[in-house]
């Protein structure tokens, strides 16, 4: 269920995508810093923190989560004011979630047994 509301956000415009999140604790840390970032905006779900698979840099900054806000209005409003601040000595990149099949390549890895790593 959860998985289909975090998709149907994304499909009506209301998703974010936040990155340049500092390691944080635990899923809690991250659930109470997204809300306290977002404060001034009617979030309705926020992820859990993610670690992109590519860990050959050395930035400690490159956690990401999506952010579901009650109305599109809300997660634009939500952007424009919070992309570009500086949270914890570094700035948040935020933007609207965009759909695995529209990003670049696809959304199924080069596996021999051709399973998609990224189904929930």
């Amino acid at each position: 269920m959860r998985h289909f509301q975090l998709s149907k956000a994304q499909e009506e415009g209301r998703q974010l995508h936040v990155s340049g999140l500092p390691r944080m604790l635990d899923q809690s840390e991250n659930e109470l810093e997204i809300r306290s970032i977002f404060k001034n905006f009617a979030i309705d779900v926020v992820s859990k923190s993610v670690s992109p698979r590519d860990n050959n840099l050395d930035d400690q900054r490159r956690k990401f989560c999506f952010v579901d806000f009650t109305t599109r209005e809300e997660a634009q409003a939500a952007m424009k004011a919070i992309d570009g601040t500086i949270y914890r000595d570094a700035p948040l990149k935020v933007s609207m979630a965009i759909p695995k099949s529209e990003r670049h390549g696809n959304t199924y890895d080069n596996r021999k047994d051709g399973a998609d790593r990224n189904f929930r």
